[in-house]
């Protein structure tokens, strides 16, 4: 994932006029990332709204009588002592169902939660944090998803 950002941290500065060749800038400073960001220390306290691909789709009956589908939205309050409060939409009848408490951890930027609420078992992703924005990965790349995250229970979940 970090490999993706650097490539296109790359080609930006291409195509905005930098020389491949190095006379206008030596080549580790078109190449060097961002500083990296903590991906527990951002998130924890925080609530993250969340859209998920999975690249495995047809509609199923899962446990708790929720589909798996090929997306799922949810928002979570990632509080500070490893619990999180999930809500997960229901689009078949457009409402958000009940708030389930889950767990979640952070190692380096591995992003694990308990999703058993919404019918996943235990989701990990390689996360991506820039600004108030994420993107992640399952490791297999069977799910993709994109966020957004903001410090507190934003929800009031």
């Amino acid at each position: 994932m970090k490999l993706v950002a650097l490539a296109t941290a790359a080609m930006l500065h291409l195509a905005a006029g930098g020389a491949p060749d190095g006379h206008h800038e030596h080549e580790d400073s078109i190449l060097k990332p961002d500083t990296p960001v903590d991906v527990g220390a951002t998130l924890k306290g925080s609530t993250i709204s969340v859209l998920a691909y999975r690249s495995f789709a047809p509609a199923k009956p899962a446990q708790g009588g929720l589909e798996s589908s090929d997306r799922i939205v949810f928002q979570a309050w990632l509080r500070e002592d490893g619990i999180a409060r999930v809500r997960v939409l229901d689009e078949a009848r457009n409402a958000w169902r009940a708030v389930a408490n889950e767990t979640w951890s952070v190692q380096g930027d591995l992003l694990c939660l308990s999703a058993g609420s919404f019918g996943m078992g235990r989701l990990c992703l390689d996360t991506l944090i820039y600004g108030q924005v994420f993107s992640a990965a399952s490791p297999k790349a069977d799910i993709l998803v994109k966020g957004n995250w903001r410090k507190g229970n934003v929800h009031g979940l």
